[in-house]
């Protein structure tokens, strides 16, 4: 099981050496919110998720990091703040996000597991964003924030690939979540699956590393 956006990118990479290991097993790739993908882990119906969540989104089932992934701010190039900031440093610059609170928001939707974070996030700034739309796509945020409409947040797997025309922020805090591998807890693993976990850490454990700390 995968969610929506990077995902299926995830999962491609690593199938292709997978299937040169294991010819015979066939994998089915489901895609779905962390939720929904969380239910039928726990019934008995998916054997593995790969799930992007806090601590406060897990279940009883197991659940083994791959990376853990920070949170930015991201925000119209054209923008006042962002310009100022675009000459001075280089990299990611911090900054509060109550520098903002003035300004539309799209955000993720009460679907997503990020949601609660970005709650957090917002309430820690001590304000409630304007919300323009939320949705369930991050591509979506980011063709809004190109078109000059609005600041998102989004996470470092977006970031580092972003077209021209945006600028990111990291937050004081550092907001975190992490992508994991879970499965229904006392269920055995076969040994395919147990590689092809593996094989996701191999090829993506050090997707949340290329930033300091």
């Amino acid at each position: 099981g995968f969610t929506a956006g990077r995902g299926i990118t995830m999962f491609t990479t690593s199938y292709a050496v997978f299937h040169q290991r294991y010819p015979n097993i066939i994998i089915e790739p489901k895609e779905g919110i962390v939720h929904d993908l969380q239910r039928l882990i726990a019934q008995g119906d998916l054997d593995i998720g790969f799930l992007t969540l806090t601590d406060k989104d897990r279940t009883d089932d197991v659940y083994e990091t791959i990376y853990r992934e920070e949170l930015f701010l991201a925000v119209p190039s054209v923008h006042p703040i962002a310009r100022s900031y675009s000459t001075k440093e280089g990299g990611y610059p911090t900054i509060d996000i109550s520098a903002f609170q003035y300004e539309p928001f799209v955000l993720m939707d009460k679907r997503s597991t990020m949601h609660t974070l970005i709650n957090q996030i917002f309430a820690d700034a001590g304000f409630e964003p304007q919300v323009l739309f939320e949705t369930g796509n991050n591509h979506t945020i980011i063709s809004m924030i190109k078109a000059n409409l609005c600041c998102g947040i989004l996470t470092y797997y977006y970031v580092k690939d972003l077209p021209e025309g945006i600028t990111c922020f990291r937050l004081p805090s550092r907001p975190t979540w992490e992508f994991t591998a879970s499965y229904k807890k006392g269920r055995y693993l076969s040994e395919a699956a147990r590689c092809f976990i593996d094989l996701m850490k191999q090829q993506w454990g050090d997707a949340g590393k290329e930033l300091p700390a």
